[in-house]
């Protein structure tokens, strides 16, 4: 499955890992699937998309449709979501999608776009690395 996810309740962050080819699709099922469950209301989001080999999204309306649908799940708490991409054009997807939730007047998450991990995590104020043992849970989606 190219996203995989767990939840660490201790620093109260979802972790996600892309893998391989990324669609719309996969992106819509992630967002639907874990961002609906009310235990993580309010945690923060770090998206490592670092080893996407592509992000397939087969037009600008389909990324507005995304931005939209998440500033709608967005609970009252507010919470951060750091993407990390390395290439280029994924690095140029994310920012779109950052500029679109800033956009949307019912986002209460902050977006934003970094090429390293340790960059997001200072950003998150996550800066240690959690064992796998402290994570709550771990799937794909």
């Amino acid at each position: 499955m190219p996203l995989r996810y767990a939840v660490d309740d201790e620093h109260r962050i979802v972790i996600t890992t892309g893998y391989a080819v990324l669609t719309d699709q996969e992106l819509f099922e992630y967002k639907q699937s874990v961002w609906s469950k009310p235990e993580v209301a309010g945690y923060d989001e770090l998206l490592d998309a670092r080893d996407v080999e592509k992000v397939d999204i087969p037009s600008a309306e389909r990324l507005r449709e995304l931005a939209r649908l998440s500033a709608a799940m967005d609970v009252s708490i507010p919470s951060k979501v750091a993407i990390v991409a390395s290439d280029p054009v994924t690095f140029g997807i994310a920012r779109i999608y950052e500029i679109l939730r800033e956009l949307d007047p019912r986002s209460t998450r902050e977006v934003s776009v970094f090429r390293a991990v340790e960059e997001a995590l200072v950003w998150l104020k996550h800066t240690e690395k959690t064992p796998p043992a402290r994570r709550r849970k771990a799937a794909t989606s």
